[in-house]
């Protein structure tokens, strides 16, 4: 039982006796419902709740918890979705709507699985009354299972295995962002790297075959070098050694997975995640610009390595290609590792071992072994800037070394100063790939906007609000996103799930000014309403004060586009241009003139103008800011819009359109395709303008006029 502090008292006179009641918050669900009835496995759950306060004290922040579950209660079987923050609520007061979309994990059961809604699930609220914590929706939705899903990252994360291993190393780590961040899995490619089966050759044009299968969009992909001649999985002994080939052929490969990667998701960038080798081989395609795609560019966002031997690893025995081209130096000859620092292809310069050679020495693979080719080292070549860099290093038994690199070499900041941030973990160099947390701290999200993710309108982009790298020197974590606005046009950004009580949200143009700007104060859902904004590029902050659970409770961000704003809603319009002072004017078609407080007008003296509900006859009124006097903002045209949803054929119904309100003769109307019934008009009805899909057809019943009075 939570510990109480009485506050105040009041006497309640029952067979004559007066009792002592303390002031205390009680929580309990208002209401909650979802938006369908069936869902596939890694699709999104889309559902709204509100909370109220029925105690008499204000509550606390505190967060909720979301399950799915067989039965209507919290069991051992329950799947845990996710913790999303709450705000504090007045006494005998209702909370926000919150909005909550979330793919669904793939390790829910199929069949009918209820929603429980778990309130102050962290015992935050020192509350009267925990039995009414727990709220189910009483009707349960069906999950079944599906084949592809959606895509929830902005980039899709390409997985590359180390040394004598492959895409099985990967495992835990898959099933984790599947089963708990709901992140779809697009497949796997196979690649032989000794294709001719002559060791004692190596040429890219016979030892190089790409194998790689259908693929499907999705978050993560894996890239598998354990192949066989006949394109198979071989086993970890295979005399091919395809998973112990040349660094050189490996970046090959890395060049064909981004590749394959971009074309079945659509995506502009990946992020490529690789343990041990597998970062050397992401290294190799990045700094060798020969080896980008065909438009010239490299399309990777930003690598993570973990426990990648940047400056080389000593550890190990045998006569690979790889375990040639892992030399931080050689035994016997003393030199340093040629594939890593340069050199000469030479069996003297490159000896390892007293009574054998290597297979060859052939790093650049040209099929010549030994022609004394001057290498030039991967440490030698220029790191491209564009992407962000994170490692992962290793400590195991001592503070030095995983076991197999030391942390010196795991640095990549000690052979390219100040570009990566550094993450530790305590964990032996083959278990790293199972520390599933740091991993997921390692693919944070840009905190620059000069590497800000590229988002699309309509779509939901999950991240995570977790602990910068030591190289930032952040407390706070700062998201970045990217969004290109083709034409002047009106926005509204969402963030949804968002599991921490100190966040926001920043938008700012390509000048850098702010935009708009709102903290959550502690809610679970932000809405910014319609904002004015015209063609150019933007970049979304989302930031957020990390907590103990936040990096396991992914947000989920979504910026909308509409053609005009909904008659009766406000509108946001920032000014482009900073200053000391602000004064906004208007034109309603006599010029522009300066706008005094009123009934549809706050802050016409601040950066923000914002329109509150405006009458519709206010359809083409210009907008702009007089800044410091003398410069002025760019013009915002005011338009009213509304779009048919089709639930029923009746034009007339209120509900059959986007905005809750049937278009007057100032309402821009659009008729998407895919809507389940199209319009049909019954009594007469007019709009500004009719813009219809082309299959579309728009029903007038005899006697009935559609108007379009717009010019």
């Amino acid at each position: 039982m939570k510990s109480t502090i009485i506050k105040f008292f009041f006497c309640i006179f029952f067979t004559g006796l007066c009792r002592y009641v303390a002031a205390q918050p009680d929580l309990s669900l208002a209401n909650a419902s979802c938006s369908q009835s069936s869902f596939a496995r890694g699709n999104n759950l889309n559902l709204s709740y509100q909370i109220n306060n029925i105690g008499n004290l204000v509550s606390a922040n505190c967060h909720t918890t979301i399950y799915l579950s067989t039965s209507t209660s919290i069991t051992s079987s329950s799947i845990r979705v996710s913790d999303v923050s709450c705000e504090s609520i007045a006494a005998g007061g209702v909370g926000q709507l919150t909005r909550f979309a979330f793919p669904i994990p793939y390790n829910v059961p199929n069949g009918n699985n209820y929603i429980i809604l778990s309130i102050d699930s962290r015992s935050e609220v020192a509350e009267s009354n925990e039995s009414n914590n727990i709220s189910y929706i009483p009707t349960a939705i069906n999950i079944s299972s599906t084949n592809g899903a959606q895509q929830n990252l902005p980039y899709p994360v390409i997985l590359v295995h180390g040394l004598n291993s492959s895409q099985t190393t990967w495992n835990t780590l898959l099933t984790d962002m599947q089963n708990r961040y709901g992140w779809s899995y697009g497949g796997n490619m196979n690649f032989c790297l000794n294709q001719d089966g002559n060791l004692a050759v190596s040429l890219l044009s016979t030892d190089y075959k790409d194998w790689s299968g259908a693929l499907t969009a999705g978050d993560i992909y894996t890239v598998n070098f354990n192949v066989a001649l006949n394109g198979t999985n071989a086993t970890l002994s295979n005399d091919v050694e395809s998973n112990q080939s040349a660094v050189d052929k490996q970046g090959v490969a890395i060049r064909d997975a981004i590749k394959h990667v971009l074309q079945i998701t659509g995506r502009s960038k990946v992020i490529l995640a690789g343990h041990s080798m597998g970062g050397l081989a992401s290294r190799e395609y990045l700094q060798n610009p020969s080896l980008w795609q065909t438009d010239g560019m490299h399309h990777v966002a930003k690598l993570l390595t973990i426990g990648t031997p940047h400056g080389g690893s000593n550890f190990g025995f045998g006569y690979a290609e790889a375990i040639r081209d892992l030399r931080s130096s050689y035994a016997i000859s003393g030199s340093p590792g040629v594939y890593l620092f340069g050199g000469v292809e030479s069996y003297s310069v490159m000896k390892d071992n007293a009574s054998t050679n290597f297979n060859n020495v052939d790093v650049n693979c040209n099929g010549v072994d030994a022609d004394g080719s001057l290498i030039i080292g991967l440490n030698q070549k220029i790191l491209p800037s564009e992407p962000g860099y994170t490692c992962i290093i290793g400590t195991y038994l001592s503070s030095t070394s995983d076991g197999v690199v030391t942390t010196a070499s795991a640095n990549l900041n000690n052979y390219y100063s100040s570009v990566a941030d550094t993450l530790m973990v305590n964990s032996s160099h083959t278990s790293e790939t199972a520390k599933i947390p740091v991993i997921i701290s390692g693919l944070h999200e840009p905190y620059t906007s000069a590497r800000a993710l590229d988002v699309n309108y309509n779509n939901y982009y999950f991240g995570n609000i977790s602990t910068p790298g030591i190289a930032t020197g952040l407390t706070t974590d700062s998201n970045y996103y990217k969004l290109t606005v083709a034409q002047n046009s009106y926005l509204s950004f969402e963030v949804f799930n968002i599991p921490v009580f100190n966040a926001g949200i920043k938008v700012y143009n390509a000048a850098n000014t702010v935009m708009y700007a709102a903290p959550t104060a502690g809610k679970g859902y932000i809405n910014s309403g319609n904002i004015s904004l015209n063609a150019g590029t933007y970049y979304i902050n989302f930031y957020g004060v990390p907590d103990t659970g936040s990096l396991r409770h992914p947000y989920a961000l979504k910026s909308s586009f509409a053609p005009g704003i909904c008659p009766s809603s406000g509108l946001i319009i920032p000014s482009d241009i900073n200053g000391s002072s602000y004064q906004w004017q208007e034109d309603t078609g006599n010029g522009f003139t300066d706008i005094s407080p009123g009934a549809h007008y706050a802050n016409a003296t601040t950066a923000q103008l914002q329109l509150l509900s405006p009458p519709t006859d206010w359809y083409g009124n210009k907008y702009r800011c007089r800044v410091n006097g003398s410069l002025y903002s760019a013009v915002t045209i005011l338009k009213f819009a509304t779009s048919w949803t089709g639930i029923t054929r009746d034009w007339e119904n209120a509900a059959n359109w986007s905005c809750g309100y049937v278009p007057d003769a100032n309402t821009d109307v659009y008729v998407n395709p895919g809507v389940p019934f199209s319009p049909q008009v019954n009594v007469s009805q007019s709009c500004r303008s009719l813009i219809t899909a082309p299959t579309t057809i728009v029903i007038i019943q005899t006697g009935a006029v559609l108007s379009i009075l717009g010019k």
